[in-house]
């Protein structure tokens, strides 16, 4: 049986530079990919399983709210969203359709590209 490098044609790359979203982000331990599998074979309502996620994490970072994420960018992308919503309803059902005063963030920006500046190179891996 081929290796999923060979399947797919994929180049191996070694990870020297830690989580990062370019290289798959991580390698789960067994106990979570037992916990993804049981998972998987049941059904359930997406919102509801979001919702008690999210107070279950906030519940156990002693915060407000919290929300799970599939990558550091739609992490970003949410708390932006957060930021100008702030405490409108309306905003939060209409956020992608309305122009907003005061609407400019700054985002730091991420190690990658700041490692490049450094002189870091990563062989093409991350760049868009």
């Amino acid at each position: 049986m081929p290796s999923i490098f060979e399947k797919y044609h994929l180049k191996q790359v070694i990870n020297t530079s830690g989580r990062m979203t370019a290289l798959g982000v991580s390698t789960p331990r067994p106990e979570v990919v037992e916990a993804a599998m049981a998972g998987m074979n049941q059904y359930f309502e997406m919102k509801d399983l979001v919702n008690k996620t999210g107070e279950y994490i906030a519940k156990l970072l002693d915060v407000e709210g919290a929300t799970v994420v599939s990558c550091a960018s739609a992490g970003i992308a949410q708390s932006v969203a957060a930021v100008l919503v702030k405490d409108s309803d309306w905003l939060l059902e209409n956020l992608h359709v309305t122009p907003i005063e005061n609407n400019e963030n700054r985002v730091a920006e991420g190690p990658q590209r700041q490692l490049r500046r450094a002189g870091w190179h990563d062989g093409g891996v991350g760049r868009r």
